[in-house]
């Protein structure tokens, strides 16, 4: 049997793009997938609890990753950051 030990994957959390009164585009980059392929998304929420999470994106080191959140309230804050774990 081998043992494989990953690195920690590191992530960049982007600008939100398309930013409509409903619905807008996160965006991330996995700057470091600790040595194997990741599952990308994000969390997301009106508050820093965030409470909502995307479907995920296999990525590796240097590519970006996105996705659209849609039915948000007009007017309202919305706190996001991209998370990667190692597939």
């Amino acid at each position: 049997v081998i043992i494989t030990y990953l690195d920690v994957p590191t992530v960049t959390t982007n600008a939100a793009t398309s930013v409509l009164q409903r619905q807008a585009v996160l965006n991330g980059t996995l700057n470091n997938d600790g040595g194997g392929p990741c599952n990308c998304g994000f969390e997301w929420g009106t508050t820093v609890a965030y409470g909502n999470l995307t479907p995920t994106q296999r990525r590796i080191t240097g590519q970006n990753f996105s996705q659209t959140i849609t039915d948000l309230l007009p007017g309202a804050i919305y706190h996001f950051r991209a998370i990667a774990n190692n597939v």
